[in-house]
């Protein structure tokens, strides 16, 4: 993977993902699975972002998969989209907790009722739940660490 990566990269943050049993809900008929599944079971996805200052860098990452059997990697993707660039300081942004006061205090997030109907796979669950969701139609925002505003 080195020879993917900036020159100089020190930091990396590590997220990694199973496909083991486990995470499968248990209204999820087993037998069928085989053929909805592409790729060897069970299989590892690993996840390597980029950080500066300790801070992950989001649109800087790679993501692998490795098959749990053979161990082989069975996928990689350069999720690198953008050129490097000079990030701003860290040191002298404002607390989370002023950041949570800012983004409780501006929270127009209108949710809305609805049911979800949980599927994996291609197979649903017995039943749909009954939840919030937040509306689709709202655009993300933001709190600025240097600043403390949306």
């Amino acid at each position: 993977m080195q020879k993917y990566m900036e020159q100089g990269t020190v930091e990396l943050e590590i997220c990694v993902y199973s496909t083991q049993e486990e995470s499968i809900p248990d209204w999820v008929d087993r037998s069928k699975l085989e053929d909805c599944l592409e790729r060897p079971w069970p299989s590892f996805h690993f996840t390597f972002t980029y950080t500066h200052q300790g801070i992950p860098v989001s649109d800087r990452l790679y993501v692998i998969a490795v098959d749990g059997l053979t161990g082989k990697v069975t996928a990689f993707h350069d999720g690198s989209i953008s050129s490097p660039v000079v990030l701003p300081d860290s040191e002298n942004i404002v607390t989370a907790e002023a950041a949570k006061a800012e983004f409780l205090k501006n929270q127009q997030l209108p949710l809305r009722l609805v049911y979800l109907w949980p599927e994996y796979f291609g197979q649903k669950a017995p039943k749909p739940l009954l939840v919030y969701m937040p509306e689709y139609s709202y655009g993300g925002k933001y709190i600025d660490a240097l600043t403390g505003k949306t």
